[in-house]
């Protein structure tokens, strides 16, 4: 597992939510973040497949978003089917 020392530096570098991150950022958050299954079972996007992730720190919840991409006329989401893939960082204050 990575520093704790990395997530605060990853997290005080943002200015504005929600943004776009890089996958390195991305793959160290995901080290800390708490998987949301519920979230992921209620999807209904056919074009796209969205994972959720979150950490609660200081009365702050984080949700980090990993956003595959699929053709228009995909029938299988399949990971490595994907287009594209983004990440994304939100922040609600609790």
């Amino acid at each position: 597992m990575n520093d704790p020392k990395i997530l605060s530096e990853i997290l005080k570098t943002k200015k504005k939510f929600p943004c776009l991150i890089d996958n390195k950022e991305a793959e160290i958050l995901k080290d800390f973040f708490h998987l949301d299954q519920k979230k992921i079972n209620q999807q209904s996007q056919v074009k796209e497949l969205h994972i959720f992730y979150h950490f609660v720190i200081a009365k702050k919840k984080y949700t980090l978003l990993e956003e595959y991409l699929f053709r228009d006329n995909e029938t299988i989401l399949e990971l490595n089917r994907a287009i594209g893939k983004n990440f994304y960082l939100d922040l609600t204050e609790l």
